[in-house]
């Protein structure tokens, strides 16, 4: 993974901390340890299915369920903390809609 991959996981990752933060019923997560590597800490990260509806999006992606690992830049190095980072390793697709089921899905006949 480029330094520039990271960066951006944990760019992504710190916005969802901060909005569950924030509002905990809008994002919320959990963590769990990996089933094969149970020594590895894996957060669930959960948006409000309702809330993708809204325009603009509230959520920094349109992901429909984000899995991250913390990876401290020190051993003992509290979750979320500057000098660390997050790494996504595995994510959902985006959350779809059917035409015409939101305002920026609807087809414009504009001819």
């Amino acid at each position: 993974m480029t330094d520039a991959e990271l960066a951006s996981h944990t760019d992504l990752i710190s916005r969802m901390r901060t909005i569950s933060n924030r509002e905990r019923k809008l994002i919320s997560s959990s963590e769990y340890n990996a089933p094969a590597q149970p020594d590895i800490k894996i957060r669930s990260w959960k948006a409000n299915e309702f809330k993708y509806y809204q325009v603009p999006s509230p959520f920094p992606t349109l992901a429909r369920g984000v899995f991250s690992e913390w990876l401290p830049a020190h051993e003992g190095q509290k979750e979320g903390t500057e000098g660390g980072n997050w790494r996504i390793v595995c994510r959902g697709y985006d959350k779809f809609f059917n035409i015409g089921e939101t305002g920026w899905t609807t087809v414009c006949n504009c001819l």
